[in-house]
């Protein structure tokens, strides 16, 4: 998750910040040039040229969601509960350290706080 979040800030600063695709609205990379001119592969594309800012989490709509897939889940599993919850507490248990050291790397309180909820 580290190197990443590492690679993605590096690669972004080599970014021209002034290119920006007008089809996706996104900042253009140069891959560069070969001696004869020609360009190296396309393009990438990094961060929004304009990015919006996000909305906070709607607790009752993700509740809704969460719901909607366990039953889904249970359905197609034919109703094994059991085996259901503790496959999504496994899921919760390994993803868990990496949200916690995201967490204790966030700048703004908004995203620290964000940690205390439950998954």
């Amino acid at each position: 998750d580290k190197f990443d979040e590492k690679w993605e800030r590096l690669s972004d600063s080599l970014r021209d910040k002034s290119k920006c695709d007008k089809n996706t609205g996104r900042r253009l990379y140069d891959n560069g040039k070969r001696k004869d001119g020609t360009p190296i592969g396309s393009p990438g594309l990094g961060e929004l040229c304009a990015p919006e800012p996000l909305m906070p989490l709607d607790v009752e709509m993700k509740d809704n969601i969460l719901a909607v897939a366990v039953k889904s889940a249970l359905i197609v599993s034919g109703g094994k509960g059991d085996t259901l919850s503790k496959a999504i507490q496994e899921a919760k248990d390994l993803v868990r350290p990496s949200f916690e050291r995201s967490m204790q790397s966030s700048q703004s309180e908004d995203e620290k706080n964000r940690g205390n909820k439950r998954l």
